[in-house]
């Protein structure tokens, strides 16, 4: 038969709710057994892997490679089973194969594929994803420089991407790596190339900045922020305050449903918090949604500022002075509000209050300290967010 006429006889096939008589018992059975081996010409690991997604997907119709002759390659299988299908399960089984199937052509270096899945109905545009590398996920560690300054990102056209490298441990063999992704299709996947290993060409994008809505990690000033800025100082790139109850505020609005998250340190006498939405005109004591932590109080707390305070949510929390990562989520517009944090992965604080609607400034700050009382930041950001996040899978 001609590749049309296989298309036409499947489709009549399910039509008629007629499957083929094999069915695999298991996702390593990909083969039905009379089928010794693979058309010439399709690289065998990778339609097997293709295949055992699809079975795992929804069971297809993985015979489909009985029909296979040496005129088939993989891409016309690809196509056949869009055409046969429109599941958004289905299209998303295509595109892991898509991705397992592209190759690198890197003439010096090395890179691995990253596939990342849209879990939401609606497309996300400029998204910041984190990407987590470890000693599970992450072979090559061997041929990554010391800081991983030779990393860098492109799409599968070679088109490079925004990045900002949170964490970099060679030793630890851990690091944290954020890329915006220009365009996720509602309910699919897109596949990114890590590329490491040789000189980085594209440095420049390297940029926190660019890769998210708001961005500081203080290197120099605080050109960006309005407020109290002369209770603030900047020290090997780190922002401090030993003042009670001074803020600064983003000099521009973030609007949409976002995540802001920090890196801070308080110390026994520290109370401080990070803010988003914060309404005109920007007082201390003006409408925003905060998450607050409180070393004397042992505790996290969710609120919202303004007059009255609206306590949302609490937790306990017993604090040391190290590091922590704060983060808080503010979703819906007015009626439809959600807001949700967390302190370094712990309990999840959650509120609905309507009062802000979807736009406002990012804000940092103390709150009253107590005697010796000093709080740090590390570096801060806003991102674009929705639930449940894109997923990441990083490919050997």
């Amino acid at each position: 038969m001609e590749e049309e006429e296989w298309i036409e006889y499947y489709r009549r096939r399910r039509e008629l709710g007629v499957y083929p008589e094999w069915i695999p018992s298991s996702p390593e059975e990909v083969l039905p057994p009379e089928v010794e081996e693979l058309p010439e010409g399709l690289p065998s690991r990778k339609i097997v892997e293709f295949l055992r997604q699809l079975i795992i997907c929804n069971k297809l119709d993985v015979l489909l490679v009985r029909t296979l002759k040496g005129s088939f390659n993989l891409w016309k299988l690809l196509e056949l089973l869009r055409t046969l299908s429109f599941d958004s399960r289905v299209k998303r089984s295509i595109g892991i194969a898509k991705s397992l199937t592209s190759s690198f052509s890197v003439a010096t270096g090395a890179g691995k594929n990253v596939i990342i899945t849209n879990n939401v109905s609606e497309d996300l545009t400029d998204y910041s994803i984190l990407i987590e590398l470890t000693s599970e996920n992450f072979d090559d560690w061997d041929k990554v420089s010391e800081d991983g300054s030779d990393i860098y990102f492109t799409d599968l056209s070679g088109n490079p991407l925004y990045y900002w490298i949170e964490e970099f441990d060679k030793a630890g063999q851990h690091a944290l790596i954020w890329v915006k992704i220009p365009l996720i299709p509602a309910n699919e996947s897109v596949t990114i190339k890590l590329m490491y290993g040789q000189t980085n060409p594209y440095t420049d994008y390297r940029s926190g900045d660019n890769t998210f809505l708001f961005f500081d990690d203080f290197l120099s000033d605080l050109s960006k922020w309005s407020g109290d800025t002369t209770y603030f100082s900047i020290s090997n790139s780190i922002l401090t305050t030993t003042a009670s109850e001074r803020a600064i505020y983003s000099k521009v609005d973030v609007t949409g449903d976002i995540a802001i998250e920090s890196k801070v340190k308080i110390n026994s006498g520290g109370r401080a918090h990070i803010a988003g939405r914060l309404q005109p005109p920007y007082g201390f004591r003006d409408l925003c949604y905060i998450l607050n932590f409180r070393y004397p109080n042992s505790d996290i707390r969710l609120y919202r500022g303004g007059s009255p305070v609206i306590i949302l949510d609490t937790a306990p929390y017993n604090h040391s002075e190290v590091w922590r990562r704060a983060r808080l989520f503010l979703i819906g517009n007015g009626a439809d509000n959600i807001q949700k944090a967390d302190f370094d992965g712990s309990k999840v604080l959650q509120g609905s209050d309507t009062s802000i609607g979807n736009t406002g400034r990012v804000r940092l700050g103390s709150n009253v300290l107590a005697t010796g009382g000093q709080v740090w930041w590390d570096w801060i950001f806003a991102r674009k967010y929705v639930e449940p996040e894109p997923t990441v899978s990083i490919l050997s």
